[in-house]
């Protein structure tokens, strides 16, 4: 039975998360922020807020259950801790997974659209907050059996150039389209490449996109940032790389998004015309990954020679990080749109040409 927003406050009592009256007390309220899965929110002023997130079908209820036990295998991880939001408990009956709601923030899509720059201090924090996730190990016996349960993330995108008539049958007649670009433009053989160089050798939240990293939104740049990494579905096992090259492509996209492509011509002749030039993003972009390689230098012991390698997969993975921002765009769409050809294209170049793109797209040395 889904919780509906006037049943939450009677379950939160009788899980003695809140008190008699207590949640309207000072201006509290409730509200449904439902996207993927059935999620409302409780927010109270004078107290912790809750989000309460609740699987409504058999392949939710699976990601739901997902997450509690990521949680549960990261309880007590004391340096990864303050990146995360408490964790008060999974209902395995009613599919219930109750974490802190993080009142007064926004996440790091939302900053960056609204301010239209790109921040150092918030790449550098981003890569801190990434390399304590790689670097995590569980200590105690408990945490080691509930880690290694949580198997292991390996992105579907890999695939999309031989996806089956089943999932065909689920998708819009823009995201079709795209997959036939994918077929046509030879995007198959730089997929399995990097699908076979997929090295999963740490923890990783595998979906680390900007929407799933909340700031204050009355930060200042050059103040301690106080970082939340959240949705930890696909938490789990997996290759550094896949997360690292989920941030190079998100700040990719940011940039892509001001590029004024229209007409037929060839996207990547606008490139030049965006209202946020590329310049004026790297400087966080290279924040972030030498604040990420500096830590887990002290953290794993990185080598020069490993860090390069694993530039190299990232670049790779933002490549197809890229190809699934436009599939995630074409959701609703009849047809494709100009800013999804203008993705796909960057995704084949970066591809094609991996070493460039990391010193004339990324900014980084060679």
């Amino acid at each position: 039975m889904i919780v509906s927003p006037h049943g939450i406050a009677p379950y939160l009592l009788r899980r003695k998360l809140l008190r008699s009256g207590e949640i309207f007390a000072g201006g509290g309220m409730i509200a449904n922020v439902s996207r993927r899965n059935h999620v409302l929110q409780v927010t109270r002023d004078r107290s912790t807020s809750y989000l309460i997130k609740q699987g409504i079908d058999e392949e939710r209820i699976k990601t739901i259950r997902h997450e509690a036990s990521v949680y549960q295998a990261l309880r007590g991880c004391n340096g990864l801790s303050r990146y995360l939001p408490r964790h008060f408990g999974y209902d395995p009956r009613h599919q219930i997974l109750i974490l802190e709601s993080f009142v007064d923030t926004e996440d790091l899509r939302s900053y960056h659209e609204s301010k239209q720059r790109s921040s150092a201090s918030i790449g550098a924090a981003l890569g801190e907050a990434v390399a304590e996730i790689h670097s995590y190990r569980p200590k105690d016996r408990s945490s080691r059996s509930a880690f290694r349960c949580l198997g292991q993330h390996v992105p579907w995108i890999f695939r999309m150039h031989r996806v089956s008539i089943r999932f065909l049958r689920h998708l819009s007649a823009g995201q079709i389209e795209l997959i036939k670009i994918v077929q046509r433009f030879g995007f198959g053989p730089h997929l399995e490449r990097i699908g076979d160089g997929w090295h999963p050798v740490s923890f990783t939240h595998g979906d680390l996109r900007w929407e799933n990293c909340l700031i204050p939104k009355h930060f200042r740049s050059g103040k301690r940032l106080s970082l939340k990494v959240v949705d930890w579905e696909f938490g789990g096992f997996g290759d550094p790389g896949w997360d690292v090259g989920s941030v190079f492509a998100d700040y990719l996209s940011f940039w892509i998004s001001f590029v004024p492509v229209t007409g037929d011509s060839q996207p990547d002749r606008y490139l030049n015309l965006a209202k946020v030039p590329l310049e004026r993003v790297q400087p966080a972009l290279r924040s972030f990954w030498f604040s990420y390689r500096r830590r887990m230098s002290q953290k794993m012991r990185l080598d020069r020679r490993e860090a390069h390698h694993l530039l190299l997969r990232a670049v790779g993975y933002a490549s197809a990080r890229l190809l699934q921002t436009a599939f995630e765009e074409m959701l609703n769409s009849t047809q494709l749109a100009a800013s999804t050809i203008c993705l796909a294209q960057l995704s084949l170049n970066m591809f094609q040409r991996s070493q460039q793109a990391c010193t004339e797209l990324l900014g980084l040395p060679g």
